[in-house]
Order: structure tokens, then sequence, then C-alpha cells
């Protein structure tokens, strides 16, 4: 058992607290289908990346912020069966309010959908896509959910599925753990999991969290 201290966690939400990789990939399908985007380089470079990000390079001759809200039409409404993770729930019922916070490349009502449709609790800090700040691969993300929670980076574990989103929590100074089999290990990485179901938390002492892997 490999047990990490911190004193905040950092999550990301599609494909790490939220099994909802079909329903982007059912999202991107029909927005390509309408637009005659290229579907496989929409997938090459979307994961983990907010969609403004992706659509402003397959597509920069369409009008942006009508297209994002298109797209956030198809996320809302495709039929993916998306679900927590496994142990998701479970994790995130364990750690106090003010140690953990949301960081996603999805805009803010995509993350309340998602949260609501998997009876999760949302975050009284969530980091979500925005106009005008960097996403991920940039570590502005990670640093702005450690900065809402009072934390410096280093203090920080984030939990991650993609390699965007791995790069921008180790260019943050976060460490990091794996969720799935994606990204590679490197230094900054210290683990690999495929879901919630064999980790859990607990408080260490009033100050420091203890994630158990």
């Amino acid at each position: 058992m490999q047990v990490i201290v911190a004193s905040a966690i950092l999550f990301d939400m599609d494909g790490t607290l939220v099994d909802s990789n079909l329903c982007v990939t059912l999202a991107w399908q029909a927005w390509c289908a309408d637009t005659g985007a290229d579907l496989d380089e929409v997938m090459r470079i979307c994961h983990g990346t907010p969609s403004r990000s992706t659509i402003s390079k397959v597509a920069p001759h369409l009008d942006l912020e009508y297209e994002i809200a298109r797209l956030e039409d198809f996320v809302r409404n495709v039929d993916g069966g998306q679900k927590p993770m496994p142990g998701a729930a479970e994790i995130l019922a364990s750690l106090p309010p003010d140690r953990w916070a949301l960081v996603t490349s999805a805009v803010e009502e995509t993350a309340r959908f998602r949260f609501v449709h998997c009876h999760l609790p949302y975050p009284r800090v969530a980091i979500t896509a925005q106009p005008g700040r960097p996403g991920k691969p940039a570590p502005d993300p990670f640093l702005a959910g450690a900065a809402a929670l009072g934390m410096a980076p280093a203090e920080c574990v984030v939990f991650e599925d993609s390699e965007a989103g791995v790069q921008s929590a180790l260019a943050a100074g976060c460490r990091v753990v794996v969720v799935g089999n994606g990204p590679a290990l490197r230094p900054g990485v210290l683990a690999r999991i495929q879901d919630f179901a064999c980790v859990r938390v607990d408080m260490q002492d009033r100050l420091k969290i203890a994630i158990h892997l």
C-alpha cells in the first residue's frame, strides 16, 4: 500500500471522477457531422483540453462562441451512459469541502450537469473553462485551484487521466496520480490507478490528508 500525504486534492472530471468518455466522443461526432470538421483531428487533440481550444484549431473560420454553445448543447444531450467512476462518490464524501477542488476543461454548466446526473457533491471550488484564461496543458487551471483553496501547488495532489492534464498539473508544481492507462509515468507522477474503488482518504491530522492507494 502506498500512502501519499497532502493538504488538498485537485480532481479532473471527465475520465477521472466521471466516466463520460463515450458522451464526449458522441458530442464531438455530432458536432463534426454538422460542421464538416475532421473528427480524427478533433479526437487527436480534444482530450483534456477546453473545447474552445479544439474548435479554434480545427474550425478557425467558424463563429467560436456560437460553436462552443452548440457543442456544449450536444454534450448535455447525448446519451452516452455517463456515470461516476467506481469509488468517486465515496472519496468526495470523505473529504472536507475546503480540502478539494474540481479543475476541469469543461464549462461550468457542463460540470454541474455531470455532477447532478452522477449524484456527486458539487465542490465549493470549481475551476472551469473560462474565456481569456489558458486551459490545460498550461499550468493556469491548477494554479487557480490551489490558490482558491489557499494552498501552495506543492501541497496538492492531482488526480488526472489526460496527457494535457498531467502536463498542466506538473507545470503548476503539483504532484499527480494518473487515473487509467493513458499518460506515461514520469517524475512528479506518484502512481497510477484504474479508478477510486481501492483508494481511501482520511485526515491524518487537522492539516493533512492521507491518501491510501
